[in-house]
């Protein structure tokens, strides 16, 4: 008995050419512009809390306008929920010349230089459920962010009344005196428990000294902090 053979569309092939490359190259969202320069960095024993905005805005700039969200930021638009300007500052409406679907071959050469990378990272991120971003705090600070699904409590509250998603972020700096420190963020609607795990035996004293300044700072912001434990980790 013969079988039917399957046929792909261009489109098909195209995101098939782009799924067998995702294996061999990175995904990761790279910003290599240090978020504090010199002179921010110098600043900040100073003014921790304007610094502290100042990551937290950076790191989520980096995310929302690397073009992972680029069609649903088009679709917002479009219902005049997003200004133009600010979906103008995304890679794809930063391309030249539209993509000619037409073309009897469509394939990754066919496509603009950042455009097949994008096109990777955004299937890359639909199949994993998963973000990282990796940028530099300083430029001798690189920091590490990966943001997806709590999927094990999502699953857990799956039959429960309440079935809004659960996130859980991880952020993975190697800081001067602390060494190597990891932060699990688990939030859910405005509850977040907060994990930390220290390279070095001091970071745990350290950080658990100013427990009431983070949980102060996550009130202030409309946040509940429900759980945090510091341990060390080598």
């Amino acid at each position: 008995e013969s079988s039917t053979p399957t046929l792909l569309s261009k489109t098909g092939l195209l995101i098939n050419q782009l799924l067998q490359n995702t294996q061999s190259t990175s995904q990761n969202i790279e910003n290599k512009r240090p978020i504090l320069v010199p002179d921010t960095a110098s600043e900040v024993e100073s003014s921790p809390q304007q610094h502290a905005k100042m990551i937290e805005e950076r790191l989520h700039n980096d995310i929302e306008k690397s073009g992972l969200f680029y069609e649903s930021h088009v679709a917002l638009w479009s219902r005049g929920k997003l200004p133009l300007p600010e979906l103008m500052q995304e890679p794809q409406a930063k391309l030249g010349e539209p993509v000619n679907s037409n073309a009897p071959n469509l394939n990754t050469e066919e496509l603009p230089g950042t455009l097949a990378p994008l096109m990777q990272q955004q299937l890359d991120a639909l199949e994993n459920q998963k973000v990282v971003l990796q940028t530099w705090l300083t430029s001798q600070i690189p920091v590490q962010v990966s943001i997806n699904e709590d999927s094990q409590q999502n699953k857990q509250n799956k039959d429960a009344v309440d079935q809004s998603t659960n996130w859980q972020s991880q952020i993975k700096v190697d800081l001067p005196y602390l060494g190597v420190v990891t932060i699990n963020i688990h939030l859910h609607e405005e509850h977040v428990g907060i994990t930390v795990k220290g390279a070095q035996e001091h970071a745990a004293d350290i950080l658990n000294t100013h427990f009431e300044e983070l949980s102060l700072a996550l009130q202030n912001a409309g946040t509940h902090l429900t759980s945090f434990n510091v341990s060390h980790e080598p």
